[in-house]
């Protein structure tokens, strides 16, 4: 990839809200019975908050921040983070 704001975009597809969201939406497909594939079409379609300020992302705030910027609410940060421990 290219481009501005790399870090940010890197840090917000490892999120495990993006990931939620990628695979319950826009997923191109399984790889083997954990795995998918993030296919560019879909990709393009996900949905990522602009960026408003500089983050200093650190494994220990990393998606809290990212719940953050996608204004979750606590129901919807919960559900994710079960989905999450299940996968």
């Amino acid at each position: 990839m290219t481009g501005e704001h790399l870090e940010y975009l890197y840090n917000i597809l490892h999120s495990k809200a993006a990931t939620y969201f990628f695979k319950a939406f826009y997923a191109g497909g399984g790889l083997g019975e954990t795995g998918y594939r993030y296919k560019k079409a879909f990709l393009e379609k996900l949905p990522v908050p602009k960026l408003i300020m500089q983050f200093n992302f650190n494994e220990h705030y990393h998606d809290k921040m990212i719940y953050e910027l996608y204004q979750l609410s606590e129901e919807e940060v919960a559900f994710i983070e079960t989905i999450s421990d299940n996968s």
